[in-house]
């Protein structure tokens, strides 16, 4: 039975965003050991990331905004992006993907996100997709774990 909240005529409103949750976990973690390294043995390659990355944003192609249609194609995106950094083996990273989708109605957007960390071995790229009727945004953080 779907639980949602009434209307005023008693019928139940389904919210199509609460469907499921779009945050996705990769299992079970592994604990690692302490090696008391500072350094990463191989750092994250931004300029490869982002390579792929314009790849996948194209898979918007030429689609017109439909909420449901684009959280789908985003979650995918982000899912690719995920398993396609993971397969580099970078060295003790942890990456975060966001992908945002927008309708284009002529407004104007702007985006920013603040962080607490080390500049040397921490890392983002930005990446940007759009047609005549949406603007995808995905953004990746790298952050290294001593």
């Amino acid at each position: 039975m779907d639980v949602g909240k009434t209307g005023v005529d008693g019928v139940v409103a389904k919210n199509p965003f609460k469907q499921r949750s779009r945050v996705r976990t990769t299992g079970h973690q592994a604990k690692l050991a302490n090696t008391y390294r500072l350094r990463p043995v191989r750092r994250f390659v931004p300029h490869l990331i982002h390579k792929k990355g314009e790849e996948l944003m194209g898979s918007f192609g030429d689609m017109t905004y439909k909420p449901e249609a684009c959280a789908e194609v985003a979650i995918e995106i982000a899912d690719r992006m995920v398993a396609f950094i993971k397969a580099q083996a970078f060295d003790r990273y942890r990456c975060v993907v966001e992908v945002t989708v927008m309708e284009k109605q002529g407004q104007a957007v702007k985006m920013a996100s603040r962080a607490l960390w080390d500049s040397e071995k921490d890392t983002s790229l930005t990446l940007k997709y759009e047609n005549k009727h949406l603007l995808a945004v995905g953004v990746v953080f790298a952050l290294y774990l001593d």
